[in-house]
């Protein structure tokens, strides 16, 4: 007989999982909030950690999604 390994949600308690949600919604609000106003409101130290977290995100999405150059339609 083999044995599944892996995470099952099927047994979890339907709370836990409720409060797991709610979570990770604050902490990914949080973090855009952080991202996108954080030079503006933090202390310095704070501050340029915003701006270092915003430039490497920036950076991220760059290399994901690279800047096409349309064609020329006419031809």
């Amino acid at each position: 007989m083999r044995r599944k390994i892996g995470l099952s949600l099927q047994h979890t308690n339907p709370e836990l999982l409720m409060r797991i949600k709610v979570n990770l919604t604050h902490i990914l609000i949080l973090a855009v909030l952080f991202i996108s106003f954080g030079d503006r409101v933090l202390p310095q130290p704070m501050s340029r950690a915003s701006i270092q977290t915003r430039n490497s995100v920036n950076q991220l999405f760059n290399q994901i999604f690279p800047k096409v150059q349309p064609g020329n339609p006419t031809h």
